[in-house]
């Protein structure tokens, strides 16, 4: 009997040690497909977004929209991570793996989702990447706009894929009130336990932890608070 294969694949820099909370949650995400089908049954796509961080030895990297001129062609043509004219090569290389899974880690990913798959398929949205934007346009400007029309296409796009799984109950409510479908499982983030006391050094009666990446909303809403 043929082992089950599946691919994963992200827009995060998954192999980043030091990432932000994407980062994470993709790890995680990563080896629970790994864990159901075998590490060596799983194949790992993935768009290295920096020069200094190195790709598992398994990985296959498709070229990143990194500069901002690359990121607005891109979102033009309702793109988000890659350019338009890879997108046939990317569905080539999965479709050659002939899988069982092919796990989209980000609706950014979302458009394909709309493939024509010979196998089972499943979007993760990290959240809704349309809420995102349209923040982004209203505090930074119109520049934004197409990432915008770009991330509510892939968050629509993505809603094609056999199963949908969100981080929280917030997400899939959204998700319905914008495009009128739930998410079909939850799966929050979680981490492994590595705190070790004996490390610390100064104890407080009354103190609050904020765990979270160095990212602008996270700043700004902690210093508000």
């Amino acid at each position: 009997m043929d082992k089950k294969r599946a691919v994963f694949i992200t827009p995060t820099d998954m192999y980043d040690l030091y990432g932000n909370g994407g980062v994470k949650g993709s790890q995680k995400n990563y080896k629970l497909i790994q864990d159901y089908f075998g590490k060596e049954n799983v194949d790992l796509i993935t768009f290295p977004r920096k020069t200094d961080t190195i790709p598992p030895q398994n990985a296959i990297t498709f070229k990143r929209t990194n500069s901002k001129m690359g990121q607005l062609l891109a979102a033009i043509f309702r793109c988000k991570v890659y350019f338009p004219w890879q997108e046939r090569n990317i569905v080539r290389y999965i479709k050659k793996k002939k899988i069982d899974l092919l796990f989209i880690d980000c609706s950014v990913l979302g458009r394909l989702a709309k493939k024509g798959w010979d196998c089972k398929t499943i979007v993760f949205y990290h959240n809704i990447e349309a809420d995102y934007a349209l923040n982004k346009v209203k505090n930074e400007g119109i520049w934004y706009l197409p990432s915008y029309w770009a991330s509510k296409y892939n968050d629509m796009t993505g809603l094609m894929a056999d199963s949908i799984m969100c981080l929280n109950t917030r997400d899939s409510k959204r998700l319905h009130q914008l495009y009128n479908k739930e998410a079909d499982f939850l799966l929050p983030v979680t981490f492994s336990d590595e705190f070790e006391e004996k490390k610390t050094t100064t104890y407080y009666k009354r103190e609050i932890l904020f765990l979270g990446s160095l990212f602008p909303p996270n700043q700004l809403s902690i210093e508000w608070f």
